[in-house]
């Protein structure tokens, strides 16, 4: 049986293959910085992806984490990452959840 963390790797690292499958170049992985952590970076044509990955049991409950103070966490993360980075400026942000629920079932939003 998985731990919350083991198991949060397991639906990260599922996410990078879809995500790469789609298309999508990964440019980090657990992105941490001194203002939060972003779970994946990747890009994709001309737009820079911001992806959190959460895994629920409840679809429903994964919905709480898109909130204001947590969507703000992210951006100021976003940035800080974008200052130390800046080749990548001239991309567009996206700013996009994971969430994966029950036997592998997946929403991207």
């Amino acid at each position: 049986m998985l731990n919350s963390y083991h198991k949060g790797m397991f639906y990260e690292l599922l996410s990078i293959l879809i995500l790469s499958i789609r298309g999508h170049r990964i440019l980090k992985w657990r992105c941490k910085t001194p203002v939060g952590e972003i779970d994946i970076i990747s890009k994709k044509g001309k737009h820079i992806f911001i992806n959190e990955v959460k895994y629920r049991k409840n679809i429903e409950d994964a919905y709480h984490f898109i909130n204001p103070k947590y969507q703000n966490r992210l951006e100021k993360t976003y940035y800080w990452w974008l200052y130390n980075n800046s080749k990548f400026e001239s991309l567009e942000p996206q700013f996009k959840y994971i969430f994966w629920h029950k036997m592998f079932r997946m929403k991207y939003i």
